[in-house]
């Protein structure tokens, strides 16, 4: 029986990869990629089992998607879109490479992943598999089954007397990580339907936030976030307490029309009260410090960065001379950045390089 890799996540949609695999006539294998998320996952590694996995593979992996992900992008100030932060699509290539390294050690010839075909998640994972290893043969269920929507799920779960609590289902589509979560609404049609209280993971309603403000303070050595509110802090633990922090303040919400790599228009809308605060600082220091010829074309460059992680091209020679680039210049980033949050409002109030 030939085996394939999974890259499982516990959705409804990854059900129906799961039972078309078996009905394939695959041993089927997930993995699990703890990044932050707000969610347990050994129970869903017993929930893979349950539906038939022979292995279900999780491993933590939030520092090195902090080291080898995060921080490259902070370093590059990579916004897509004049909003997206990028969370999602920081993780793919990481997610891939996992992926490649499982199927290697347990001698699998396929690598499975649940992104829809008209995604840009299809995308970014054929794109850094295939570079990665161009010898493994790549499936896409729902795209091969043309299910398109949470809809085209249900007929199908119902078909096939697939059971299951069909309630689950919702109109939102959440996926959250460390850097961020995306709450995607969907297509331009139906962008005038105001998200529900409960779609947003991290930050308070903007009317239930504090009445005072928050003072941060973040000291940055050579490019790196070494302290908060003058006390070291190793950068994980930075991360989960601005979101704390930043969420309360309702620091980090983004609601806007995004272009995804088809051309399409999509709304998104983002939560990334950690992200913010660390780009903001980071931002505002490296103002400080650069000289002028450099910052003439950071906006450029930046762009053309964050375009390249949209675009899952993880192998870009472009995106790599771009990293020797900006961690070269993040060498010269030591300094100090105090600001304030208050009720979806992010101040810089000193500034010391």
């Amino acid at each position: 029986m030939e085996k394939v890799i999974f890259a499982f996540s516990g959705g409804v949609d990854n059900l129906i990869c799961i039972h078309y695999l078996q009905n394939k006539g695959f041993n089927v294998i997930t993995f699990l990629a703890q990044l932050g998320q707000i969610t347990y996952l050994e129970p869903l590694g017993e929930k893979a089992v349950n539906l038939g996995a022979t292995v279900a593979h999780i491993a933590d992996l939030r520092r090195k998607f902090i080291h080898d992900f995060i921080l490259p992008a902070l370093h590059a100030q990579a916004v897509y879109d004049n909003g997206y932060l990028l969370a999602a699509a920081l993780s793919r290539p990481l997610i891939a490479e996992e992926l490649v390294s499982i199927a290697e050690d347990e001698n699998c010839e396929y690598v499975a992943h649940g992104a829809r075909g008209i995604g840009n998640d299809h995308i970014r994972f054929d794109n850094c598999i295939h570079n990665l290893a161009p010898h493994l043969k790549i499936i896409s269920p729902l795209k091969e089954l043309e299910l398109k929507t949470v809809k085209d799920d249900i007929k199908y779960i119902k078909k096939h007397n697939i059971q299951i609590d069909t309630a689950t289902q919702s109109l939102y589509n959440i996926e959250s990580n460390l850097w961020g979560v995306n709450i995607q609404l969907g297509a331009v049609g139906r962008q005038w339907i105001e998200p529900q209280r409960d779609s947003f993971i991290i930050t308070t309603p903007l009317m239930e936030t504090l009445d005072k403000s928050t003072s941060i303070e973040i000291k940055f050595e050579q490019g790196i976030p070494v302290s908060l509110d003058n006390k070291k802090t190793d950068l994980l633990e930075m991360i989960e307490i601005l979101n704390n922090i930043g969420g309360r303040n309702a620091i980090g919400r983004v609601d806007m029309i995004e272009n995804k790599i088809s051309g399409e228009k999509i709304r998104e809308i983002y939560e990334a009260p950690a992200a913010t605060v660390l780009y903001t600082a980071y931002q505002t220091l490296y103002g400080l410090i650069m000289p002028k010829e450099v910052l003439q074309f950071q906006s450029t460059l930046s762009a053309k960065y964050a375009e390249l992680i949209y675009q899952g091209a993880c192998s870009s020679p472009l995106k790599k001379a771009l990293d020797k680039l900006f961690h070269e210049l993040s060498q010269r980033i030591t300094g100090s950045i105090k600001l304030k949050a208050y009720k979806g409002n992010l101040t810089v109030v000193d500034r010391k390089g």
